[in-house]
């Protein structure tokens, strides 16, 4: 009978306690006990911390332009555009070119653009340039070096091609003060002295007259040629020289030839 009465005691403060335990909890917690005993028990992980989006960039390797293949725009004045026409007009259709040429109202242009035009003529037809470069006035009223041996040039490639037809032309020229004849003399005697230097020797003695500016350069020129095939015939010649800058200048340039030796190879002063 007592342990009985002991474990009833022992029970009636468990309840005590619990009824204590119970009642003293906030709404709050009551729900919260609630829930709990009413739902099944869930769990679940934390949040995952948001991640921006990155795009994907394909990395591509960094390349330099590559200055060999890189286009370069062409910068063209109106001026040599229209020297490049008439170049090319001039390969394919010389008298069209002359045409435009002679109808261009500036002079200095004009002869410019002559030049230019006979200088590819001649390639094909030195006679036609020849006489297109002389009708254009080249070498006349100018001072331009280019001129003068543009005509010496034309010259000396008709006499390549036709010389007598060349020689008889020429020789019918005018005399003029601004040596225009006789740099045509020097031209037709520097292409005569490559297979004949002795009658170019002559051919500048007599139709080049010897005060005229053109003189010495035509004499040098042909002696050249000549002591590169024979430098005692050129010897020859020199020493029939006048006392004189023409005299001097041919004993130096002997002095400093090679015989044998093409001009072009020959190192002179």
């Amino acid at each position: 009978m007592k342990r009985r009465s002991s474990f009833v005691l022992v029970l009636g403060l468990i309840v005590a306690v619990l009824l204590r335990v119970i009642f003293s909890r906030t709404p709050e917690q009551k729900k919260a006990v609630s829930t709990a005993v009413t739902e099944p028990s869930r769990v679940t992980s934390p949040a995952a911390p948001s991640v921006p989006d990155i795009a994907v960039v394909e990395m591509k390797p960094e390349t330099t332009p590559d200055s060999s293949s890189a286009e370069i725009p062409e910068i063209e004045g109106s001026w040599i555009k229209l020297l490049r026409e008439l170049k090319e007009l001039a390969a394919v259709a010389p008298d069209a070119a002359l045409a435009r040429v002679a109808g261009m109202p500036d002079k200095h242009e004009r002869k410019t653009a002559a030049r230019a035009v006979c200088l590819v003529i001649a390639d094909r037809d030195a006679a036609k340039a020849m006489l297109a470069a002389w009708n254009n006035d080249l070498g006349k009223f100018t001072d331009e070096a280019t001129e003068n041996i543009a005509v010496e040039k034309l010259a000396r490639q008709w006499a390549e091609t036709d010389l007598v037809r060349a020689f008889v032309w020429a020789s019918a020229l005018p005399a003029d003060d601004e040596a225009r004849r006789d740099r045509v003399m020097k031209g037709i005697a520097s292409a005569l002295a490559q297979v004949a230097p002795a009658e170019a020797a002559a051919m500048i003695a007599k139709h080049i007259h010897p005060d005229s500016a053109v003189h010495i350069d035509a004499a040098i020129e042909v002696l050249r040629t000549w002591a590169a095939q024979e430098y005692s015939g050129a010897m020859a010649w020199a020493a029939l020289f006048p006392d004189g800058a023409l005299r001097e200048r041919g004993i130096e340039e002997l002095a400093n030839l090679t015989p044998g030796q093409p001009p072009s190879e020959n190192k002179t002063n």
